[in-house]
C-alpha cells in the first residue's frame, strides 16, 4: 500500500503538470490564431481603404459624369458591400460638384435673356477659331430705334423684340457657327472658314427670320442693321470686329434695315455654304 501510494504521490504532480501544458499550449494556439484572424481582417481593412482612398482620387480627379461612372463600376466589381456604399457616396459627391461646374461654367459664357453666348464666351471662341481657320468673317447687327422701341411701347417688347432676333440668328446660322449678344440690342456672329460674302447672305436670311418672327408674335415693326468684314482685312480678331463696326454704322447713317459690307474685299474664293431654309 505505501508502494501504491508513493507511486501515485509520484505521479499525481506529473499529471498535474501535463494538464496544465495541455491547457497552455491550447490557450496559446488559441492566441495565435485570434491574432492571426485579427492580423488578417486588419490586413483586408487596410487594403479596403485603400482602395476606398484610390478610387475616391480617381473621383476627385474626373472631369466628367462618365468617368465617375466608369470607375464606380469597376470598384464595385471588387469591393465589399460596405466599402460599395461609402464609394457611392463619394461618386454623388463628385456627380454633384461637375454638374454644379458645369452649370456654372454655362452660366458664365450666356447671355441669360437669349440663351446666346456672351461677350466673354465670343472671345474665347474667337480664340479657338483665329489658331485654325485661315478664313473667317464677322458679323454686327443692331436692332434699329432700339431705344424708342422700349420707350414706347416697354421693355417687355423691347425684350421680347431681342429674343425674336435672337432667335432669327440661330435659325439662320449652323452649329459652328458662334452666334453671340454683345449686350443690349447688339448682336455678333462669327463664321469660320467663310468669305464675307457668305456671311452676308447668311445676314440676308437673319433679316428675313426676323421680320416674320416680328409678325407672327405681333410686336410693333422692328428692323435691323448690320456690317460684314472678313478676317483677311486685318491681323487679330477685335480689328475684324472694329472694321465690321464701321460698316454697321455706315448702314446706320444710310438708313438703316440694311447690310453693309466692309469695302476691303478678302483675297480668298467664296467657300460655298449650305443655305438655311426660310
Amino acid at each position: 500500500m505505501s508502494e501504491l501510494l508513493c507511486s501515485y504521490s509520484t505521479r499525481g504532480p506529473d499529471r498535474v503538470e501535463a494538464t496544465t501544458m495541455v491547457w497552455l499550449a491550447t490557450i496559446l494556439l488559441g492566441g495565435c490564431a485570434a491574432l492571426g484572424y485579427g492580423f488578417i481582417g486588419a490586413w483586408r481593412r487596410v487594403r479596403d481603404l485603400e482602395g476606398l482612398l484610390a478610387v475616391r482620387e480617381v473621383f476627385d480627379q474626373a472631369e466628367r459624369e462618365a468617368d465617375v461612372d466608369a470607375a464606380l463600376v469597376n470598384y464595385r466589381a471588387t469591393a465589399r458591400a460596405q466599402f460599395q456604399e461609402r464609394a457611392d457616396a463619394y461618386a454623388t459627391v463628385r456627380t454633384t460638384t461637375l454638374e454644379s461646374i458645369a452649370w456654372n461654367s454655362d452660366a458664365a459664357a450666356t447671355d441669360a435673356l437669349t440663351g446666346l453666348l456672351n461677350r466673354r464666351a465670343l472671345h474665347e471662341r474667337a480664340t479657338a477659331v483665329q489658331s485654325c481657320e485661315s478664313v473667317y468673317s464677322v458679323a454686327i447687327a443692331d436692332l434699329d430705334h432700339f431705344k424708342a422701341l422700349n420707350d414706347t411701347f416697354g421693355h417687355e417688347t423691347g425684350d421680347a423684340a431681342i429674343v425674336a432676333f435672337a432667335r432669327a440668328l440661330t435659325q439662320a446660322t449652323v452649329g459652328r457657327d458662334v452666334v453671340c449678344r454683345l449686350g443690349g440690342e447688339e448682336f455678333v456672329v462669327m463664321f469660320p472658314g467663310v468669305t464675307q460674302g457668305h456671311a452676308r447672305e447668311a445676314m440676308e436670311r437673319v433679316r428675313a427670320f426676323y421680320k416674320a418672327e416680328v409678325a407672327q408674335l405681333g410686336l410693333p415693326k422692328s428692323t435691323a442693321s448690320f456690317g460684314v468684314a472678313e478676317s483677311t482685312m486685318a491681323t487679330d480678331f477685335d480689328s475684324v470686329l472694329r472694321i465690321a463696326d464701321q460698316a454697321l454704322l455706315r448702314a446706320k447713317r444710310t438708313g438703316r434695315d440694311q447690310i453693309i459690307s466692309a469695302t476691303r474685299p478678302g483675297k480668298y474664293r467664296e467657300i460655298v455654304r449650305v443655305p438655311a431654309s426660310v
